[in-house]
């Protein structure tokens, strides 16, 4: 039971990160709305917390920018099985 108490608290806690860290490079993308990483960053963070249709935007607009990125494709793949 203890063990189940402390994964879900960094569970937790790992979420609320990677919430700070969509705030951040949100505010990055409207400094910089041709950073292209912002968006990648973006759709990775988006990614692990399972919002795929914004994981997708963000990854569409980083292709936008940046069309001959591999290893966004690798990503627009794993979107698409979802």
């Amino acid at each position: 039971l203890y063990s189940n108490f402390e994964r879900q608290k960094r569970l937790s806690g790992d979420r609320a990160k990677i919430f700070e860290e969509v705030g951040f490079w949100q505010s990055e993308v409207k400094l910089h709305p041709n950073f292209r990483d912002a968006y990648l960053n973006l759709a990775l963070l988006n990614f692990q917390l399972k919002n795929f249709e914004e994981s997708k935007e963000n990854l569409d607009k980083r292709l936008e920018l940046d069309p001959n990125f591999e290893e966004g494709r690798e990503l627009e793949k794993l979107l698409e099985s979802n």
